[in-house]
């Protein structure tokens, strides 16, 4: 019987079952969400990069506003909790970053409007600061054999700034180079 046949007759998956538990405790990240979300997000940052490379005014697009870009090139939408920011290197060598405020840590997509909302957000330190003050971890937590991060049902936020790779200057090696990016940088978190 084939692995195919056998998925077919028990109605399950049981590698992906496999993978599940080597999360043990309740509240813990599934593994085979987290490769799967993974690849998600190596999918929408190569198609971004790719749309950037296209133009000044496409580059200056995904830089202003990552995360509804993302959704409208790709409908991917970031982990909650966490703030994508991306900088860029212009034509000209000047240096555009996205700006700071508001910090959204939370999206919903729109798949018949085509766009991502704003969930959650901060538009200042202070509100940030305050949203902080009320995160700890459930210290009864281990007695009960869970996750006491997980329990909260919150994300702490998290800011990454990603530097958009420079396009090549050879119209003809970006495909190429594009690939290469992709292949390099897998031991680093959230990069490639």
């Amino acid at each position: 019987m084939t692995v195919e046949e056998k998925i077919d007759q028990q109605g399950a998956n049981p590698v992906r079952e496999a993978i599940e538990h080597l999360s043990a405790l309740p509240g813990d990240e599934s593994l085979a969400r987290g490769l799967e979300c993974d690849g998600e997000w190596r999918n929408a940052w190569s198609r971004m990069v790719a749309y950037a490379w296209m133009s000044q005014e496409n580059l200056e697009a995904c830089v202003a506003n990552p995360v509804p870009m993302l959704y409208k090139l790709s409908k991917y939408i970031p982990p909650r909790g966490l703030v994508l920011r991306f900088s860029a290197s212009l034509e000209d060598g000047s240096i555009i970053t996205t700006p700071e405020w508001p910090k959204v840590t939370e999206w919903q997509g729109n798949a018949a409007a085509g766009e991502a909302i704003p969930e959650k957000l901060f538009n200042d330190q202070k509100e940030l600061e305050e949203f902080l003050a009320s995160y700890s971890y459930d210290d009864s937590a281990m007695a009960r054999g869970t996750n006491g991060w997980r329990e909260l049902g919150k994300n702490l936020p998290t800011e990454i700034t990603l530097a958009m790779p420079p396009k090549p200057a050879d119209s003809s090696v970006r495909s190429f180079a594009l690939a290469d990016y992709q292949a390099s940088g897998k031991i680093f978190p959230f990069t490639s």
